[in-house]
């Protein structure tokens, strides 16, 4: 695969919002208490940025169509800029929950232009640079949450490591505008029509590995200690375990992933699956922070895979089957955790990870019946 100036410019871009959104997760706590509000309303944060993806995702093929890809993806990172730039501005809930918002926004136009520059940009290569892409989405995320503990422990609190995005942003912005952006189709072209029934299947299949995502990456902590005999500081490197697999998986399953994507994906499920198992029924440390790791290296392939499936079955209207698909994450972000919270509360948290084993059932399930048909596994293998 040719890495092309785009495509490393895609790579940096879809880097930003990893760190971004892993970063945050860390400053929740913090802005909780530097706000004075409970844990739920801090949790909004999260909620806004689910939000703001939901509304932007329904408008992306609009926006991609009158003003193209690349000005959409513009748009998008100095969305993000101005959203970050609100959220550190001033100590105030409305302020911090919009800037949230528009982050989360602005972000989603950012994530859903990417993948579809890059499937026009590598066609049959394109699901290997998607999941290359979001490895870097991965390591960048791995990175920001050190920055911020690193920063808040010298007293430098966390705003100068979320505020670095706007010059970084601002920069990449400046940059991919001086890059050709392929359109693919006519942009005129990009909303009309109707997606084919089958493009459900698809669709269904990246909500149901973005609520296993989502859902893993808010209450893995709670079950390692409550259950794995994990302390409460330490529980939290749960979530960077998960993210180390993820990117070691990214990185090794870029090939496999252009070789075949719908059995990398339906084996990255399975190997999700048996992860699960091993953390769901863990008693000790060890067993907990093991099944997590299998699990990341089994979902680093679920959402650049399914995405790429999903965006073939959109039958030449890639940029209206992205935001449709765009949609069904940020919904699947916002639902996920909130059902697994009041299962937790109603039964406890290893009852509540029932939960995550029936959203795999279902993107088996809806992958192997999708997949099914001869022309849509020759349309996106070819």
């Amino acid at each position: 695969m040719h890495r092309d100036r785009l495509t490393l410019l895609v790579y940096a871009q879809l880097g930003l919002w990893g760190y971004f959104l892993f970063g945050f997760g860390p400053v929740i706590p913090i802005l909780r208490d530097e706000i004075g509000v409970s844990n739920t309303v801090a949790g909004l944060h999260a909620t806004m940025i689910s939000f703001g993806s939901m509304i932007a995702s329904s408008l992306y093929p609009r926006l991609a169509r009158h003003l193209g890809r690349g000005l959409t993806a513009r748009v998008g990172m100095a969305g993000i800029a101005a959203g970050v730039a609100i959220l550190c501005s001033i100590d105030l809930l409305a302020v911090t929950l919009t800037g949230a918002f528009i982050a989360g926004g602005f972000g989603s136009l950012l994530v859903t232009g990417s993948a579809v520059i890059l499937r026009e940009r590598h066609r049959a290569r394109a699901p290997a640079a998607i999941t290359e892409a979001n490895a870097v989405a991965a390591a960048f995320g791995l990175v920001a949450p050190a920055l911020v503990a690193g920063a808040t422990a010298v007293d430098l609190g966390w705003r100068p490591v979320l505020l670095s995005l706007v010059v970084l942003t601002a920069a990449l912005a400046f940059t991919l505008g001086r890059e050709p952006v392929p359109d693919g189709v006519a942009p005129n072209r990009g909303t009309e029509g109707r997606l084919p029934r089958n493009y459900w299947g698809a669709w269904l299949v990246v909500a149901m590995v973005i609520g296993v995502e989502a859902s893993m990456t808010v209450w893995s902590s709670d079950l390692l200690r409550d259950e794995a005999g994990i302390g409460d500081g330490a529980s939290a490197i749960g979530v960077s375990v998960l993210l180390g697999g993820m990117f070691t998986g990214r990185v090794l399953g870029a090939g496999l992933a252009r070789r075949k994507p719908i059995g990398a994906l339906l084996g990255a499920l399975f190997i999700a699956a048996a992860g699960f198992v091993v953390f769901w029924t863990a008693t000790t440390p060890v067993q907990g922070l093991g099944g997590l790791a299998v699990m990341g290296l089994g979902m680093s392939l679920h959402y650049p895979l399914a995405v790429t499936a999903a965006i073939e079955a959109g039958d030449g209207h890639p940029d209206l089957a992205a935001g449709r698909a765009a949609l069904g994450v940020g919904t699947a972000a916002a639902l996920a955790p909130l059902g697994m919270g009041a299962l937790s509360d109603l039964a406890g948290i290893r009852a509540a990870f029932s939960l995550v084993p029936v959203l795999i059932a279902l993107a088996v399930t809806s992958l192997i019946v999708f997949s099914r048909r001869p022309a849509d596994i020759a349309t996106v293998e070819r």
